[in-house]
């Protein structure tokens, strides 16, 4: 459904030219469940953005059912729109301030004219229930919101075009472990139960163990090998242990 060819990035001009991506190829196929992993600065986020289209890579391509994203016309470009979903890193940030979250909700549909006015209420709440969150909150607005709630509504966002392809950025990064194991749970439920494909950036070692998913390493701008979530999760509890030995 997803895939690159030899993506390359670099930032920073001819002075300190950071190699932000190095010949990423990446294939995404239909129901697939995987996560990107690596520390902060491998190339994680600049991978995503290249993705969803927002960075024109300097070198390779980003193909949405074999079509270059940069040659699509209008239409086949809000048809992809409607399609690859993300869900950012940040709800706090993500989400308008000023905006009730059910005129939040509201916006993409209107966007896409994916379904008359009469029906938006109605797909509004629906998409507060999958997410597991009452109707009554779509009155309020992102600050009134825990941040496991606010996440809960970036997905809901995403969610509410229909989308089968869900691109996720640090979904638990900013939410302690109980919170973020419970959004991990949901985005496996959502998967689940509505046949999406999802690739998750992280540098979480439980997201992928919880997410069922298998993961791509990722270091300095190059996938680096594949693991399944057992054993990204074993590499890190052995390099936190070798930490933990290292003495004062």
């Amino acid at each position: 459904m997803l895939r690159t060819t030899a993506l390359s990035h670099t930032f920073g001009g001819h002075k300190r030219p950071v190699r932000a991506l190095d010949g990423v190829c990446l294939t995404l196929a239909p129901g697939e469940v995987r996560c990107v992993a690596g520390s902060s600065g491998s190339g994680k986020s600049t991978l995503l953005r290249c993705l969803l289209g927002l960075l024109q890579p300097d070198e390779g391509e980003v193909l949405w059912r074999d079509v270059p994203l940069h040659t699509m016309n209008r239409g086949q470009r809000l048809a992809f729109r409607q399609a690859v979903q993300p869900v950012m890193q940040d709800p706090a940030s993500s989400l308008a301030p000023r905006m009730r979250v059910r005129t939040q909700l509201r916006e993409p549909l209107r966007i896409q004219r994916s379904c008359s006015r009469d029906q938006e209420d109605k797909r509004v709440d629906e998409a507060l229930e999958q997410v597991g969150l009452e109707r009554a909150l779509g009155r309020r607005f992102p600050h009134q919101l825990s941040g496991g709630q606010q996440q809960r509504v970036a997905i809901a966002r995403a969610l509410i075009v229909q989308p089968t392809v869900l691109l996720v950025d640090e979904p638990t990064s900013a939410l302690d472990a109980v919170v973020a194991m419970q959004i991990a749970l949901l985005l496996r439920d959502l998967v689940e139960r509505l046949g999406l494909t999802l690739l998750a950036v992280t540098h979480d070692p439980t997201l992928p163990h919880h997410l069922g998913a298998t993961v791509d390493q990722m270091a300095a701008g190059r996938l680096v090998g594949q693991v399944s979530a057992a054993q990204w999760l074993a590499q890190a509890r052995a390099a936190w242990q070798g930490l933990r030995a290292i003495p004062e």
